[in-house]
């Protein structure tokens, strides 16, 4: 009677480990099956488009120029009154929301709202001073904050009330970018405009 039982005891403990073998597996299908659906299914990868070699960057690498392309082109666009900033300096704020953090969209609305009387009738554009080839300098990116930079940039700053001009100088703005995970439908870019680090310079012409 030992050798049969002894059989039957082998038989279960083969069955107990098939079994574990099997939970392990599937537990090892699922954990992988999870992994699967979460990763990324695109990568945003940011160069300047170039035929002359290869590039090879870090996944989510953001350069430099990118930032300040961005900054640059942003903050021209808020600032573009047509007719009448009163107005127009609002909807540019609000159609750009999706590129502005809510602490800057706040700050920025509430300075527009509490000089909507001198903004009336006012027409106003800012142009690049500067129009030469990227300088790196002007990017610089924060240690102590993630995934954040201070683009400085000087803009030639005029201001006309039906056709005759009211102010004109220059204004040195540190532009304080971050990178934020926001839909790609609104913002393709995941970089944002979070005000300044700093006051913006007014410089006046002699």
């Amino acid at each position: 009677m030992t050798k049969p039982v002894n059989v039957l005891k082998e038989k279960q403990q083969e069955i107990r480990y098939r079994d574990r073998i099997i939970i392990a597996l599937v537990a090892i299908f699922f954990f992988l099956g999870g992994a699967y659906i979460r990763f990324p299914s695109t990568i945003q990868v940011y160069h300047t488009p170039t035929l002359e070699s290869a590039v090879t960057t870090k996944i989510d690498y953001i350069p430099p120029s990118t930032v300040y392309s961005f900054a640059v082109l942003l903050w021209e666009r808020i600032n573009y009154c047509q007719n009448d900033c009163a107005v127009d300096y609002l909807n540019n704020l609000n159609s750009s929301r999706p590129f502005l953090t809510e602490r800057c969209y706040f700050d920025l609305k509430d300075h527009a709202v509490k000089n909507n009387q001198l903004y009336k009738n006012r027409a106003r554009q800012l142009t690049l001073l500067d129009s030469t080839a990227f300088n790196p300098s002007k990017v610089i990116k924060l240690d102590n904050k993630k995934d954040t930079w201070v683009v400085t940039e000087t803009f030639g700053f005029d201001e006309t009330i039906h056709g005759t001009k009211l102010r004109n100088f220059n204004m040195k703005y540190p532009l304080q970018i971050v990178k934020h995970n926001v839909s790609d439908t609104y913002n393709p870019y995941n970089l944002q405009l979070d005000c300044f680090s700093g006051n913006p310079t007014r410089i006046d012409l002699n």
